[in-house]
């Protein structure tokens, strides 16, 4: 299955902006998964239902970052499979210059990485 990015996108765009977060209220004895907007009330009594507020809430504040992380991947993927195919043609020039971008692009996303907490 491919996951449509664009739709999820949108999606994204239009929900109740992050940060949500799960709060467990007492006077209710209820939780909540909730954003900048509206609350969400679940039942407190069920394990299985705050675990998940916990998923959705952390589904919700991640997706941004999770969507443009697949988008980088599936970008990479491309530019490997094109360079395989130069090589596989003997299209050496290509393979070369394909080589050392994806090498530049592996090396930026090492960088990348190292740098975030």
């Amino acid at each position: 299955m491919t996951v449509d990015l664009d739709a999820l996108e949108r999606l994204e765009r239009k929900a109740t902006p992050k940060p949500w977060s799960v709060e467990n209220t007492t006077t209710a004895n209820s939780n909540y998964a909730c954003g900048s907007g509206p609350w969400i009330l679940c039942d407190a009594d069920d394990p299985r239902v705050l675990a998940d507020a916990v998923l959705i809430a952390a589904a919700r504040n991640a997706l941004a970052d999770l969507l443009a992380e697949l988008r980088r991947l599936r970008e990479l993927e491309t530019d490997v499979i094109a360079y395989r195919l130069a090589v596989a043609d003997e299209r050496h020039d290509d393979a070369i210059m394909m080589r050392e971008a994806l090498l530049d692009y592996a090396d930026r996303a090492c960088r990348a990485a190292r740098s975030k907490p």
